[in-house]
C-alpha cells in the first residue's frame, strides 16, 4: 500500500460527519484528533449536497476544536443510492475485466457513466491445486455530482483530497484489521452497520468482499416509532433508544423490536443467499457498527435472532489515542478508521 503518513479521514454520513486525523500501520492505528459533527437535516439528496455552505459552517469549527486544520484527506460519503454488486469472474486482462464489470452492472441497473462514477475492487484467488485463478470483485457506481460536492466541501475546509473510498470498502478493511488483531483472520464474518437512514450489510473474508447490501431501516426509524408512542418529536426522543428510563422502557423496546425484526429477517435472507452462492463458506461472527450499534439491547437481540455471536469492535493494543478517548466510540468511527487504514 501507499504510505500516506498522517492523514485526515472524513466519513460523511446521513446525519453526521466523523473525522479522524492520524496514521496507520499494519498492526496499529494512532489517532491524533477526532470529531463527530452533526450535519444539517436533509443536507444532501441521493445525488448531490444541497447546501454546501451549511455543511462547511457546521464542520469547520468542530474540526478546529479537534486540532484538525489541514492536510491530506481520504473521503467517503454514505448514500443508499449506491449501486454495488459482488461478482466472481475468471482471471482476465484489465481492459476485458472492466468491460465485463460494466456489462454485469448494467444487468441490474443501467449505469449512465456521465452521471455515475464506477470503481471496483478485484482480488485474485486460486481455490485449490490445479484450479484456475478467479477474481472476487465488488463493483460500485455512485453519483459523480455527490462525490464532487463532497470533495468541494472538504477542500473548503482546508483539506486536500488525496483519495476517495466507498464506505463499505472502508468498513470491510477496518473489520479485517480487527480480525487480524484478534487472531481471527481467514474466516468469514458479517458487519451490520446501523446508520441513521439505513443499515448496511457486508460479508467479507480478509480482503475479499462477498456481499454488500442495503436494508432500508436505520436508527431514525426507531426514533419515529418512539415519538409516535410518546406523542413527541423524533429529534426530542432520539437519545432514549440508548438509555431508556423506567417510565418509557416499554415504548422504547417495542420500537427497537419493530424495526430490528425486519432488519434481522433481511439479514437472515442475505446470509442464506451467501451460503447458497459460496458453498463451503460459513459466517462465524457478526459485528455491529455505526451510530445505531449502541441502541439498548441491540447486540443481544440480534445475536438471538441470527443465532450467532454479535459484538461491537473494542479497543486494544492496536489503538493509540493521543488524547483522552472517552468520546471515541469505535463503532461510530469504524468507517473513518477504515479510511485511515487505506494509508497503511
Amino acid at each position: 500500500m501507499i504510505n500516506f503518513g498522517r492523514v485526515v479521514a472524513v466519513d460523511m454520513g446521513a446525519s453526521s460527519a466523523k473525522a479522524v486525523m492520524g496514521r496507520a500501520t499494519a498492526n496499529a492505528v494512532a489517532v491524533d484528533g477526532y470529531a463527530r459533527i452533526p450535519l444539517p437535516a436533509d443536507y444532501k439528496s441521493f445525488d448531490a449536497i444541497k447546501d454546501k455552505d451549511a455543511v462547511v459552517r457546521a464542520m469547520k469549527p468542530a474540526l478546529a476544536d479537534a486540532g484538525i486544520k489541514g492536510g491530506k484527506c481520504i473521503l467517503s460519503i454514505s448514500t443508499s443510492d449506491i449501486i454495488a454488486r459482488p461478482m466472481v469472474l475468471p482471471d482476465m486482462p484489465e481492459q476485458s475485466l472492466r468491460e465485463n464489470i460494466m456489462y454485469e452492472l448494467n444487468q441490474y441497473v443501467p449505469v449512465d457513466t456521465e452521471r455515475y462514477a464506477v470503481d471496483y475492487k478485484a482480488v485474485r484467488e486460486t481455490e485449490g491445486e490445479g484450479s484456475a485463478e478467479r477474481m472476487y470483485i465488488i463493483a460500485a457506481a455512485i453519483s459523480r455530482t455527490l462525490l464532487q460536492d463532497a470533495a468541494d466541501v472538504v477542500r473548503r475546509l482546508g483539506l486536500s483530497v488525496y483519495a476517495i473510498d466507498l464506505d463499505f470498502n472502508a468498513l470491510a478493511r477496518f473489520f479485517a484489521f480487527i480480525d487480524r488483531a484478534d487472531g481471527a483472520a481467514g474466516s468469514d464474518a458479517m458487519v451490520l452497520d446501523i446508520g441513521h437512514e439505513f443499515t448496511q450489510v457486508i460479508i467479507y473474508n480478509a480482503d475479499k468482499i462477498y456481499i454488500n447490501r442495503i436494508i432500508n431501516h436505520g436508527s431514525y426509524d426507531v426514533d419515529i416509532l418512539i415519538a409516535s408512542a410518546l406523542d413527541s418529536d423524533p429529534d426530542d426522543v432520539s437519545n432514549r433508544k440508548y438509555n431508556p428510563s423506567p417510565d418509557n422502557r416499554h415504548e422504547v423496546y417495542d420500537a427497537i423490536i419493530n424495526v430490528f425484526e425486519d432488519v434481522a429477517a433481511e439479514a437472515i435472507r442475505i446470509m442464506d443467499y451467501f451460503n447458497a452462492r459460496y458453498r463451503g463458506h460459513t459466517i462465524e461472527r457478526v459485528y455491529l457498527s455505526g451510530g445505531g450499534a449502541y441502541i439498548s439491547g441491540i447486540c443481544e437481540y440480534m445475536g438471538q435472532a441470527l443465532g450467532m455471536p454479535v459484538s461491537l469492535p473494542e479497543s486494544g493494543q492496536w489503538l493509540k489515542l493521543r488524547h483522552g478517548g472517552d468520546s471515541f466510540n469505535i463503532p461510530d468511527f469504524a468507517t473513518a478508521l477504515g479510511l485511515l487504514l487505506k494509508g497503511e
